[in-house]
């Protein structure tokens, strides 16, 4: 029995349609995987360069309370320490950052001087100092709860001089 080589090589060259199309469709999905990753590694990055300018400004601020001479604390206002702004520090963006320091005198103890009437009752030397950062990040410029970056706590005590 002979074959005609005639029916056996139809083919030409090239590729057939349903080839072509399988092969697209291969690349379409190993292009959107790859665009996905890219797209999640952008926003990592991202992510990234907002929590490290949140903590140089955090330490910025701490620095700059501690620098600062003890204030005796008796009302709402941050005890009279400056509060930094991120324009002075090389802020990329600085009005998409918000910087907040909070002041509450402690006891000897660690627990907090009870506040009576919108006034502490004594200011012992020992200060609860809070930083926090907000990172607008709709630009809507208003800083919401959920645009909380960090907190940062520490103290400062009155020393006297010797």
């Amino acid at each position: 029995m002979t074959i005609s080589t005639q029916s056996v090589s139809l083919r030409k060259n090239g590729f057939s349609l349903v080839e072509v199309l399988i092969a697209m469709l291969i690349v379409a999905v190993v292009g959107t995987a790859f665009m996905l990753a890219l797209a999640a590694s952008s926003k990592a990055v991202i992510l990234a360069g907002v929590r490290t300018t949140s903590e140089s400004l955090a330490h910025s601020q701490l620095e700059s309370v501690k620098a600062a001479a003890y204030s005796y604390y008796n009302g709402p206002d941050p005890a009279g320490y400056p509060v930094i702004d991120p324009a002075d520090y090389g802020v990329d963006d600085p009005l998409r950052y918000n910087v907040t320091l909070a002041v509450a005198p402690l006891n000897a103890d660690g627990t907090p001087v009870s506040n009576t009437g919108g006034q502490w009752d004594a200011d012992l030397g020992l200060q609860l100092i809070v930083i926090t950062i907000y990172h607008d990040d709709n630009g809507d410029n208003e800083f919401t709860p959920d645009e909380q970056v960090l907190s940062l706590d520490n103290y400062k005590s009155a020393r006297e001089a010797v």
